[in-house]
């Protein structure tokens, strides 16, 4: 729907262990995926950088965040088409904390910069996240914003909905941004 919408080529991949990609989801397992992602995209489709946009949602908000930056580092800055992160994070930790109490803080390593990498972005970067997220609280996308450098070309968007019931159509097609 979002790639008839916007008229959009769009490449969608899981985490290993989930869906039909086997494996288990580790750090080795992500990293790899993020380097087969980055080498298919831009090595043997020969995409430019400028017209990718790295999308992601919930906890694959770690993983568009790494990608962006792995992509800002490989090609410069200003060569990053863009980055959306629906229902995201800042910090990972807090997140857990927030789920399941200090101790999750405690063992819950945050291997996803999320607030680091966006600190360092240049490109447009659109956060959409719902008001009524009971999973990931809005106050981690308002913190990506504070710290987001090129406001003028980035959008925070929160809309009255949950965390898995935000309805593009609705949301960001019939209604519009902003």
């Amino acid at each position: 729907m979002i790639a008839l919408n916007l008229n959009v080529h769009v490449f969608a991949f899981e985490y290993p262990g989930y869906g039909l990609y086997a494996g288990k989801a580790n750090s080795q397992t992500l990293k790899r995926t993020q380097a087969v992602v980055m080498e298919f995209i831009f090595d043997q489709l020969q995409l430019a950088p400028e017209r990718v946009i790295w999308f992601g949602r919930s906890i694959g908000s770690g993983v568009a965040c790494a990608l962006a930056n792995a992509t800002a580092l490989r090609y410069g800055q200003m060569r990053v088409g863009g980055l959306v992160i629906q229902c995201g994070f800042a910090k990972f930790d807090e997140v857990a904390f927030h789920l399941f109490g200090k101790m999750a803080k405690l063992v819950v390593r945050d291997q996803w910069k999320n607030l680091d990498y966006v600190k360092q972005m240049e490109c447009p970067i659109l956060i959409l996240h719902g008001k009524r997220d009971q999973m990931i609280p809005i106050s981690q996308a308002e913190k990506l914003w504070k710290f987001i450098k090129n406001k003028e070309c980035s959008l925070f968007y929160a809309c009255n909905c949950g965390h898995n019931d935000f309805n593009f159509a609705r949301y960001l097609f019939v209604q519009g941004l902003g």
